[in-house]
């Protein structure tokens, strides 16, 4: 039988449906379990190259597919001659891990399927909120998610969920108004376990996308309304939670970005090419900086990091990535809501990742593989739309 993977027990099983069974799972399991996440990944890349040598998917090959591909073989690369192999391949595996969900995603243009992954997503993220605003009262300090590690990359996860779940809400036509009251509940819980996490960055990529909601549908008294109403309980939010706004005021860490900046290009220096190694940055504050004495293993920027551990290659393959969504963004013409909100919802991850990039690390761990799953469901869906 065609498209299926064989007979007796297994005869029922289409790969495209287990395809959409692995990413519900890899959707739900990011905040919970790492072991979970990368069997999920490593059995999506399976069924993928299965699907492709039976020719059951059309792959269509853009610039965003070859800028992955372009950070991963840097990445490896890098690590192949860097000063500690083991440790730089960790590095690989983070850009593997974000390559896999982004391809396999992009082979996935189904509206309900999408649909379930994305509240699959929403309900895991929130989920998991809670359970850290929990902890976070019971412990009097800042949220922890344990398997989303520091509350920086806890910031980048649930924002960039967060976004999606804004795009849902407002763009989407498949929501009733009951679905989007429960979204809603859902957002304000994911909001407060962003805002407790005290940091500042991925903020920029909430507000921008919120800003740019307005203008995304026809009813532009309609989508003002709502994109005020957001900002507003957005920065309400933050100005209530004292801890994030004294850090907004401050201007210490931004100084101590300086430095960080600083001797990214200093290593980039010593090796322009190919960089020093993914995982390779560390550096030690200097006496007489606002931070003396304290060391960071990443520089907070995702573009001098990416220069400074994978050279000149992998830099230009991150400016590919920056340019392939950005066109197929400007380019993509969508004839369904629900995919304007798809498309909306992946603006709102890429703004957090290279808005937001601009002062943090990002496209690594949990909040890296929520970038490339929600990117490529785009991709997806305008690939879709564009052969109708």
């Amino acid at each position: 039988m065609k498209n299926t993977l064989g007979g007796g027990m297994f005869k029922h099983l289409n790969p495209g449906q287990i395809k959409f069974c692995l990413l519900l799972v890899l959707a739900v399991s990011l905040p919970f379990s790492e072991s979970v996440k990368s069997i999920a990944l490593f059995l999506l890349l399976a069924v993928f190259i299965f699907q492709i040598y039976r020719k059951e998917i059309e792959f269509n090959i853009t610039v965003i597919h070859i800028a992955f591909a372009g950070m991963m073989i840097s990445a490896f690369i890098s690590s192949m001659f860097a000063e500690n192999i083991a440790k730089g391949l960790k590095g690989f595996y983070d850009i593997t891990y974000c390559s896999i969900a982004f391809l396999v995603a992009a082979s996935l243009a189904d509206e309900k399927q999408t649909r379930i992954i994305l509240w699959g997503l929403y309900i895991s993220a929130a989920a998991a909120a809670v359970i850290g605003i929990v902890h976070a009262i019971q412990n009097n300090g800042a949220i922890e998610i344990h398997q989303l590690r520091n509350p920086n990359y806890i910031a980048m996860y649930l924002i960039i969920v967060l976004c999606s779940m804004v795009s849902t809400i407002v763009l989407s036509d498949r929501e009733t108004v009951s679905s989007r009251i429960m979204l809603g509940m859902l957002a304000v819980i994911v909001l407060a376990a962003s805002v407790m996490t005290q940091y500042r960055s991925s903020f920029i990529g909430l507000f921008l996308l919120i800003f740019l909601l307005i203008f995304a549908k026809r009813n532009i008294k309609y989508s003002l309304i709502t994109g005020i109403s957001l900002g507003s309980i957005g920065l309400l939010a933050i100005f209530m939670y004292k801890p994030l706004w004294n850090k907004i005021t401050t201007t210490q860490s931004l100084t101590a970005r300086f430095y960080l900046w600083e001797g990214a290009i200093d290593y980039f220096k010593t090796s322009p090419l190919l960089g020093i190694g993914p995982n390779h940055y560390s550096f030690l504050h200097p006496a007489g900086s606002p931070t003396a004495g304290g060391t960071n293993i990443d520089a907070h920027s995702i573009y001098l990091n990416t220069l400074a551990q994978t050279g000149l290659f992998g830099f230009v393959a991150l400016l590919m990535i920056v340019y392939g969504f950005a066109r197929e963004f400007f380019k993509s013409k969508l004839s369904s809501d629900f995919v304007l909100s798809v498309k909306y919802g992946a603006l709102g991850a890429f703004l957090v990742t290279f808005a937001g990039g601009i002062f943090d690390t990002t496209l690594h761990h949990a909040h890296g593989i929520v970038f490339g799953l929600l990117s490529g469901l785009f991709m997806a869906h305008s690939a879709k739309e564009s052969v109708r």
